[in-house]
């Protein structure tokens, strides 16, 4: 058994015990899918205004200001 596959063994083996399960409780089956790719191709999203990732971080490092549309949560995070 690889690596992977004990964290995956261990990963069920700590679900199950958090799970509280009763007689009277009706057990749904778990659904699994192997997805041959990395999960970050799947959550990157298009740029909205065309700049990259990183060009708030970039203008705020050189000009120490945050953009016009920053949100509380942004700033903070910059």
């Amino acid at each position: 058994m690889g690596r992977d596959q004990n964290q995956f063994a261990d990963a069920l083996v700590t679900l199950s015990f958090m799970a509280k399960i009763d007689e009277a409780n009706i057990v749904q089956p778990i659904s699994i899918e192997i997805i041959n790719y990395l999960v970050h191709y799947c959550s990157v999203e298009g740029e909205v205004d065309g700049n990259p990732w990183y060009y708030d971080i970039k203008q705020f490092i050189q000009h120490q200001k945050y953009p016009p549309r920053a949100s509380n949560t942004v700033m903070k995070t910059l």
